[in-house]
């Protein structure tokens, strides 16, 4: 390092590290204000009347811009002073320009004897002090791990008027000061609503800025304003998250090329710690956070769009949202009038149309038939939909899930023995017919408490649940059908989804009776079926057996 002439070493070296000190950091520049006004006051109280008059009008003419300590400033004054010279206050004239002079952040004056700790703290470690870790504005870093307990809402209200100080920063530089002053005072009220919310293009320095980089810089903050409020509703959704990290990563690459903004920004910062500190619990990937790291600020237009799309498919699903769950609703209570009403009363018709319609507005607002919520409305029902209403409806595409759900249901409580069923005429006559008999079963999930109690209400040999899905052949089946001791094939037309007519084939061809089952397995309701259209085949078999 150089020194200057006739100077102390040590005091030169320590005027020049102070010096570039207070050039990097706005903490050190309060520093050294508060103790300028403190060495005035001292100055004052021991001179004469016409000093301190001369002095107070050399205090007068005295600027101190905000954003810069020029090169010329305490170091030359130091030397000078050491070396016999006129002792004198360095005057800093910053360029006139239009506006206020100064546009002080929101910041507590400094008691002198905290300016002069902070100014040794800041000497002591060889004159270098990163603004990262001294800027009041900025606040410290985070530690690593550690989670940004605030909310992104704040974030994104700090952006969008950061974002309308660089929109008005370009607008002063055209038209003037005078012409958007009340802008200017509306930015500086609402900022003070959100502190700290330092408004750094709104510096007076910033009129040398380029309009493109002052665009530029309004369309960053305003991606990020959009993302971390996109964050805050959608918290734990992925894509969201990609580009909150992609809109934090395009305003931390473009503050580090404009001097003004000090390379840096408290939101942009909070808003990475937050997304690490996620990561690094897991609750993320961290790939979301690397994708961002070379991202290219001018590229802001894009990521404006991909965020304005983000918004508009977030906002449908939240509509789709609202629809399933009126849907769901209204689908709910037609169920439960329906399943509290005695079977077949035709009073229901309304009812039915209101689950038809709830089931499709529900698929429409983009679920899926399998949904757990719309299969558990429709469980309690599952046996008394209409026949009409199993094909070509929202209602028949829910149907295997159901009868899946009703299946598990059964065999998490297959140690209880079945419930006992009144018992009709009908199934006293079907009883007579089936005694002994093998009765194949085809369609939906075997349940093996409904298994249980159809083979003992209808005193079967057994009941031969065949379960399939869709995708199978039904090629397998006749084998099942073949068997000498069958009487009967039961074909639940609600659970299936295979061909009934190649179903009825076998049946012709082995002589089987065939039963075309629209209910579910209620004993009852299978007799009635069984009676009604294989009731005077079966006696007949049964009568040419007993001759």
């Amino acid at each position: 390092m150089s020194e200057h002439p006739g100077s102390d070493a040590a005091l030169a070296r320590a005027a020049e590290a102070l010096e570039r000190w207070m050039a990097e950091s706005p903490r050190a520049r309060d520093a050294a204000r508060a103790i300028a006004a403190w060495l005035l006051e001292v100055t004052k109280e021991r001179a004469g009347e016409s000093e301190r008059t001369a002095e107070a009008g050399a205090a007068q003419t005295v600027e101190v811009k905000d954003e810069a300590i020029q090169s010329t400033g305490i170091a030359a004054a130091v030397v000078e002073a050491q070396a016999g010279g006129e002792a004198r206050t360095p005057v800093l004239r910053p360029k006139a320009i239009t506006g206020p002079k100064v546009i002080q952040p929101a910041v507590p004056a400094m008691d002198p004897v905290e300016a002069m700790a902070a100014l040794a703290a800041g000497l002591g470690g060889g004159g270098s002090v990163s603004p990262r870790t001294a800027d009041a504005r900025i606040g410290p870093m985070p530690e690593q791990g550690s989670a940004i307990e605030i909310s992104m809402s704040v974030i994104a209200r700090r952006c969008e008027i950061k974002a309308d100080a660089c929109e008005f920063a370009r607008a002063r530089n055209e038209r003037g000061f005078d012409e958007v002053k009340a802008v200017y005072d509306d930015l500086r009220a609402q900022a003070n609503t959100v502190q700290p919310c330092y408004l750094w293009a709104i510096q007076r320095d910033t009129e040398w800025l380029d309009d493109g980089l002052l665009e530029a810089a309004a369309g960053c903050y305003r991606n990020l304003g959009t993302a971390a409020a996109l964050a805050d509703e959608w918290p734990d959704d992925a894509p969201v998250l990609e580009l909150l990290a992609e809109a934090q990563g395009a305003v931390f690459q473009l503050l580090h090329g404009i001097e003004q903004a000090r390379g840096d920004d408290r939101d942009q910062r909070t808003a990475f710690a937050w997304l690490r500190g996620r990561a690094e619990r897991g609750e993320i990937d961290s790939r979301v956070i690397n994708a961002a790291r070379d991202v290219d600020a001018s590229a802001w237009r894009g990521l404006a769009a991909r965020l304005a799309a983000m918004r508009e498919r977030m906002e449908e699903s939240r509509k789709g949202d609202r629809t399933k769950r009126q849907s769901l609703k209204t689908l709910e209570y037609h169920a439960e009038r329906i399943a509290e009403a005695d079977e077949g009363d035709g009073a229901l018709a309304h009812d039915w149309k209101k689950v038809e319609e709830s089931a499709a507005a529900f698929l429409a607002a983009g679920s899926q038939a399998s949904d757990r919520s719309l299969v558990g409305a429709l469980m309690p029902i599952a046996d008394r939909v209409p026949e009409s209403m199993l094909e070509g409806t929202a209602i028949g595409r829910a149907m295997p899930y159901v009868d899946e759900r009703l299946s598990e249901a059964e065999d998490e409580d297959s140690d209880s023995a079945p419930a006992a069923r009144r018992v009709t005429d009908e199934l006293l006559k079907v009883r007579e017919l089936l005694r002994g008999k093998v009765v194949v079963l085809l369609g939906g999930k075997c349940r093996h408490k409904s298994k249980r109690l159809i083979e003992r209400e209808l005193e079967l040999k057994e009941l031969d649940w065949i379960s399939s899905d869709s995708h199978d052949s039904i090629a397998p089946f006749e084998a099942n059908i073949a068997r000498d001791d069958v009487a009967a094939v039961l074909m639940m037309i609600r659970w299936s989804s295979h061909s009934y007519e190649g179903i009825k084939a076998f049946c012709v061809k082995h002589g089987k009776a065939y039963v075309r089952v629209p209910g579910g397995y209620n004993p009852n309701q299978l007799a009635h079926q069984i009676l009604e259209q294989q009731g005077e085949r079966l006696v007949e078999g049964v009568e040419g057996q007993r001759g």
